[in-house]
């Protein structure tokens, strides 16, 4: 019970807020989407509220892996209305990425 009382105020908050531009989905790198993000997905695509999924701990793959992380998550994204088509890959520890993720939210997009 506490729990959809909990997900019917997320996304009543959601749906009231027209101030909201777009919500960041935080996903690690090492491990990719998971059933609570891709719940998570399909809450904000039915409210309808634009999102980025941002991948972190970029910095803990190899190219090649993360390439292919990126490629997979792309290709998913194909199936939800509300989120942008872009995953950003950063790092917290060499700062990779987070210029361009901070340059794409402030343009609003």
């Amino acid at each position: 019970d506490k729990i959809v009382a909990w997900n019917d105020m997320i996304r009543s908050y959601l749906r009231a807020r027209q101030t909201l531009k777009r919500v960041c989905i935080l996903i690690d790198g090492r491990h990719g989407i998971k059933v609570v993000d891709q719940d998570a997905m399909e809450a904000l695509d039915a409210a309808r509220v634009p999102y980025v999924i941002v991948l972190t701990k970029a910095d803990k793959l190899k190219p090649a892996e993360l390439e292919g992380m990126i490629a997979r998550i792309e290709e998913e994204l194909k199936a939800h209305p509300s989120a942008h088509a872009k995953v950003y890959a950063t790092s917290s520890d060499n700062k990779e990425g987070i210029a361009e993720l901070r340059a794409f939210l402030a343009a609003g997009m």
